[in-house]
């Protein structure tokens, strides 16, 4: 389905807000990007609900991993190490 879920806004200290869709029509903050991991942690693609996106995360670590975002709780969880 071509549901917006998700959109980015680049911040004036380079860092990215990454922003779910509040199903109103508006957007709310669903998780930060530092400007240093900006180019490594990037969305990969949702589960079949929709509900669960998965992302290449590198925020915090080194290497990055691959990990299940729970979009209505922000929880996230290390599925791999990439």
């Amino acid at each position: 389905d071509l549901v917006l879920r998700f959109a980015s806004k680049p911040e004036k200290d380079g860092s990215t807000d990454v922003q779910a869709s509040d199903g109103k029509g508006g957007f709310v903050s669903a998780f930060h990007v530092p400007h240093e991991d900006t180019l490594t942690t990037s969305l990969a693609g949702f589960d079949k609900t929709g509900k669960k996106a998965f992302l290449v995360d590198s925020r915090g670590r080194n290497p990055a991993a691959l990990v299940e975002l729970d979009a209505p709780s922000s929880s996230v969880t290390v599925s791999s190490i990439v």
